[in-house]
This record gives C-alpha cells, structure tokens and sequence, in this order.
C-alpha cells in the first residue's frame, strides 16, 4: 500500500493531473492565422522621423507598421510580431532595414 506522499511522487513523475490539463489549454486557444495582425494596442511606438516614414509613405509608425504588414502578408509572409514591434529605435532602423531588403 502506498502513501499519499508516494502517489504524489508517481503522478509527478509520470505526468500526472497537468498533462490532461494543459492539454484542455491548448485546445481552448485559438490557432494563429497568419492573414490577421497580432494586438498592438498595448504597445507604445518609437518615435521616428519624417524621413524614416517616408520610406513607405506612411504618417506615424502604426502606419508603417500597417503598410508593412499589408505587404507582407500579400507576399505569402507573417505580419509584424509583437516582438519586433518597433516600440524602440533601434527595432525602427531593424524593421526598416527588412523594407528595405524586401525590395520595395
């Protein structure tokens, strides 16, 4: 017979109660959709010069970021992550770069 602690130990060891839970999790999330644009609501862009939006003719960088990512699924391609949301110059001068390396 074995003990509550020892149970314990076997579930943890063997994955117990969490596998089917974190599986429940993953099943309730939405898949990603590569054709819609990720939630920048929270993010606070950089600013940027007027030299540096007209690049792609844009007004303020969450144009920018609005014109690339239009571009960049019409190409087949993933938007703009939240990760590389340009909310710092130097993520801005990256961002730019890739426009500019995309060839448009």
């Amino acid at each position: 017979m074995t003990t509550g602690k020892e149970q314990g130990m076997e579930q943890a060891v063997r994955g117990g109660r969490s596998d089917g839970a974190r599986a429940e999790r993953r099943s309730r999330r939405p898949a990603a959709n590569p054709h819609t644009t990720p939630d920048y609501s929270r993010l606070k862009p950089c600013e940027a010069t007027a030299d540096e939006l007209a690049v792609l003719g844009a007004s303020s960088v969450r144009d920018l970021v609005a014109k690339m990512n239009k571009a960049l699924i019409a190409k087949g391609l993933l938007p703009i992550s939240q990760g590389d949301y340009p909310n710092t110059r130097k993520r801005l001068l990256k961002l730019l770069e890739r426009w500019k390396r995309s060839g448009r």
